[in-house]
């Protein structure tokens, strides 16, 4: 990252590691097979998922889900 700001270089990182994604990252997208689920901060996507699969995919701690009507 401090290589990236020092030579002002946008960088696009791809990585299956989530953990590793949320730390080192300005804006992330998440991906289900080749389609865009979600682009945004690490902190808003993690906050605010678009979807249940971004909600489930992104962590830990894994997010609580539960049935309701």
């Amino acid at each position: 990252r401090r290589i990236e700001r020092e030579t002002q270089i946008t960088t696009v990182f791809v990585t299956h590691d989530q953990e590793e994604a949320m730390s080192i990252s300005d804006q992330i997208v998440v991906m289900k097979e080749g389609v865009i689920q979600q682009v945004g901060r690490p902190q808003q996507v993690y906050d605010d998922p678009s979807t249940l699969f971004v909600a489930k995919f992104l962590g830990p701690p894994p997010i609580n889900l539960f049935r309701g009507r």
